[in-house]
């Protein structure tokens, strides 16, 4: 009976940590089109891009001046884009934050460079996610970071589903260059239900085992 408790509390730990994952980053350093992959939870197909632009990939994302139109809806329609493919490697997958880096190399003191987000299921027929953004600042690499832990479609996906993330560019006077760089995408595994049960329930019956004891 002495050595009960220890196995309840060593069954505890390893139910929590069979269904509990650390979070997984995917990231895009535009050395080349790859990702640095984590080796589990998702992982990223090579970075594409839409029709209406050209871009260079030599340590960033560089979209040559004249490319990007006005505005974002123009952006959209013109498929003036990044595409990043993530797949998930397991069940019970949540998405939890997209980050990348923006800026342009252009002086242009009248400028402003927009970006806008999209995050689709499938292939963008339809999004899930949206959100525009705007850098002022010539030449300062600007941090936009969307936090996805609020969009329901992105949680508890199944193994082997297939997320696509966008960035879209535009300026207000279509004669900027604009860069774009450490695309980032985190996920973690959601932990399960039945987990916090096993746990609640193992550390229930060592209490009373204890009580007992005394």
């Amino acid at each position: 009976m002495k050595l009960l408790p220890a196995s309840l509390l060593i069954v505890s730990a390893l139910c929590l940590s069979a269904h509990v994952a650390s979070a997984a980053t995917v990231i895009y350093n535009f050395s080349n089109t790859s990702p640095t992959n984590p080796g589990d939870t998702i992982s990223g197909a090579n970075l594409t891009s839409g029709a209406g632009i050209s871009p260079t990939i030599n340590g960033v994302g560089r979209i040559p001046t004249g490319q990007t139109d006005t505005t974002l809806d123009t952006a959209v329609t013109n498929n003036d884009f990044f595409q990043f493919d993530i797949t998930t490697q397991t069940s019970n997958v949540g998405f939890s934050e997209f980050s990348y880096i923006n800026r342009s190399n252009v002086a242009n003191t009248s400028a402003t460079y927009l970006t806008r987000v999209r995050v689709s299921l499938d292939n963008f027929a339809t999004f899930v996610y949206s959100a525009d953004n705007s850098n002022v600042a010539f030449n300062s690499a600007t941090t936009h970071t969307e936090d996805l832990t609020g969009v329901t479609e992105l949680q508890n996906l199944a193994n082997a589903t297939v997320v696509n993330f966008r960035i879209f560019f535009a300026d207000n006077t279509s004669s900027n260059q604009q860069l774009t760089d450490d695309v980032s995408i985190t996920a973690a595994v959601v932990p399960e239900p039945t987990t916090g049960l096993m746990l609640l329930g193992s550390t229930g019956l060592l209490m009373i085992l204890r009580r007992r004891r005394r």
